[in-house]
């Protein structure tokens, strides 16, 4: 029994399905894997970045405080109030003022009071969200020894307090950074001023209303004083582990007795008060959705794959159609061959009139062999005219030393004659044919080619009788340096070409050279006819780019194949720009860079 051959269709739908069966298991067996360290790294991304914020919400807010109490000093004229020692009632109400102030620019959130004991005066000043009160000083803030000038000392938390005063407090908790306040001149201490925060305010200014469980987060100041929390209390011994563990990273798998996740450490520091933000989320909270998430991807997986099988067998069966079809007109056209009567027409062979890839491969196979067709029926034509040219070729070429010798000797017959003139002349144009002609020397010394501009201005003044005044300034240093024969003389043969010099009276040609910033800076110049500005702008714009097609024209084709030449021996930073002569006339710059110059004196 003989088996049925398998088509490409068949293969192909078959390839398609197995390889989208495969892939299914295997995203199924790792999507179990790796769908729990996506997550955990998720987690550890996001916290870190949320905790990096809130961390560097804290500095500034710390910051802002150690601001605040500065102004003191930099308000000179509260600084002195705080030093009288017997104040009157206006010394003592403007140090009161200035508090008030101190407390409207609070750091992001509202000092809930701000307390100042004037060691000199004996007065004491609160500023509270409710009330204020200055006068005599019933609370002396008791600073350490080791808290030295410029230091903050930090307590809390602990309940508000009126220092003092007969001002009806609600028993908050709080949170205070005292600073003592030197007269630095004397060395001695003037007062002890107190910013009072909210720990409830602080919690919320940093973590906002965040009060569910997928979060537990800390303030602990140094050694391990918790300031505020919204979970379970910590024991020093926690606390110094999870410091340690989270050390290097910033975050680590912690194991606690009634928790087990990661933790996250910001550190924050003002003076020598230093406080970590610790933010805790446990593993039971990250993979609370994971099975969820888990059995929503198989089932997608499965819908697609299905749904792919579908579509597969169908795309297969319209693309595989056309391109059975187009091997069919192949196999015709290699038994037909290349030199046909009738050719095969495509249409014949293939029914696809869409426009996309396969429709161009269809028509492009047919444009291919219709190409290859009129290659091969042209080859013998090419061939046989090409061999006539050749022929031609030998036959025109005319010996360079035969024309310069015969140069020579009409040149030595006038002299004979007396004809110093003309012998001049013919001396001349036979030097400047065997420069020109001379294909054994690329390269010449820049001072070459202006000699050769010099003969070249000198036979169109003979030719046009036409006094042409030619001026050159060569540099001494620019002499030497080697440049590809032959690219200034076309700059000069524009000037006759397209600025019509030779017939305008006072007509010049100005050409100089010289080196500036390690460039080499040809300049050519005349007064004959103007360019149109839009002219001159268009063959900028082509010069930027000497292969384009707008370079066209004989000055065109001209000033490219300058630039070109110019850009192979010294490469593509070599420049050249067209002015407008105010004169009349185009003026041409030429800017080549030394340093990557590429000549070979031959």
């Amino acid at each position: 029994m003989k088996l049925r051959k398998v088509g490409f269709q068949q293969r192909l739908i078959s390839l398609l399905v197995v390889t989208m069966l495969m892939t299914f298991l295997i995203v199924a067996v790792s999507t179990q894997f790796s769908t729990r360290n996506n997550i955990i790294n998720n987690a550890i991304r996001m916290q870190n970045e949320a905790l990096e914020i809130k961390t560097s919400l804290f500095d500034v807010y710390l910051q802002r405080i150690q601001q605040l109490s500065n102004n003191l000093y930099s308000n000179a004229d509260v600084y002195k109030q705080i030093q009288i020692e017997e104040p009157d009632s206006t010394n003592s109400y403007r140090i009161f003022l200035f508090l008030k102030s101190l407390r409207s620019m609070s750091p992001g959130t509202d000092l809930y009071q701000i307390y100042l004991d004037n060691y000199s005066s004996g007065l004491g000043y609160l500023v509270s969200e409710k009330a204020s009160s200055y006068g005599t000083s019933r609370y002396h803030i008791k600073m350490p020894y080791t808290i030295t000038r410029d230091k903050v000392l930090g307590e809390g938390p602990l309940l508000s307090s009126s220092y003092g005063f007969s001002i009806r407090t609600s028993g908050r908790s709080i949170y205070s950074f005292h600073k003592r306040l030197y007269d630095y001149a004397h060395i001695k201490p003037l007062a002890t001023i107190s910013f009072d925060v909210e720990v409830t305010a602080l919690r919320n200014y940093l973590f906002g209303e965040e009060n569910d469980a997928d979060s537990i987060f800390y303030l602990i100041q140094d050694p391990g004083e918790i300031i505020f929390t919204n979970g379970f209390p910590l024991t020093q011994q926690q606390i110094n582990t999870i410091m340690e563990n989270c050390e290097s990273n910033g975050w680590s798998d912690i194991k606690l007795n009634d928790f087990s996740g990661i933790a996250f450490v910001g550190d924050a520091q003002l003076e020598d008060l230093n406080f970590h933000l610790v933010q805790m989320i446990s593993y039971d909270d990250i993979f609370s959705e994971a099975n969820q998430v888990f059995t929503n991807n198989i089932l997608l997986m499965i819908f697609a794959f299905l749904f792919s099988c579908l579509l597969i067998t169908s795309l297969v069966h319209q693309v595989s159609q056309p391109l059975h079809d187009l091997d069919s007109y192949v196999t015709a056209m290699e038994k037909q061959g290349l030199h046909p009567d009738a050719p095969c027409r495509l249409e014949d062979y293939v029914h696809y009139n869409k426009d996309d890839e396969i429709g161009h491969l269809a028509i492009h196979t047919e444009q291919s062999f219709l190409a290859l067709q009129e290659m091969f029926s042209r080859q013998e034509n090419l061939n046989q005219a090409y061999r006539t040219a050749e022929a031609k070729m030998l036959q025109a070429q005319i010996n360079p030393h035969f024309l310069y010798n015969s140069l020579q000797s009409i040149a030595s017959v006038a002299l004979q004659h007396g004809d110093k003139e003309t012998f001049r002349y013919i001396t001349q144009l036979g030097g400047m044919m065997q420069y020109s002609m001379n294909l054994q020397q690329n390269t010449v010394p820049l001072q070459k080619e202006f000699e050769h501009v010099k003969t070249y201005i000198a036979l169109q003044n003979v030719r046009f009788a036409h006094e042409l005044h030619y001026e050159a300034e060569l540099q001494p240093e620019a002499a030497d340096i080697l440049v590809p024969k032959m690219i200034l003389q076309p700059l000069a043969g524009n000037a006759y070409k397209h600025g019509n010099v030779c017939s305008k009276e006072n007509s010049y040609f100005y050409l100089s050279a010289q080196i500036h910033d390690n460039n080499l800076i040809i300049i050519t110049e005349n007064n004959g006819d103007s360019c149109p500005e839009e002219k001159i702008n268009q063959l900028n714009l082509a010069l930027m780019n000497p292969t384009s097609s707008e370079l066209s024209g004989d000055s065109g084709i001209g000033l490219k194949n300058v630039l070109h030449r110019l850009r192979i021996y010294f490469g593509e930073e070599t420049q050249m720009r067209l002015t407008a002569n105010s004169e009349g006339g185009v003026r041409i710059t030429l800017t080549i860079p030394l340093t990557d110059a590429r000549i070979d004196s031959q």
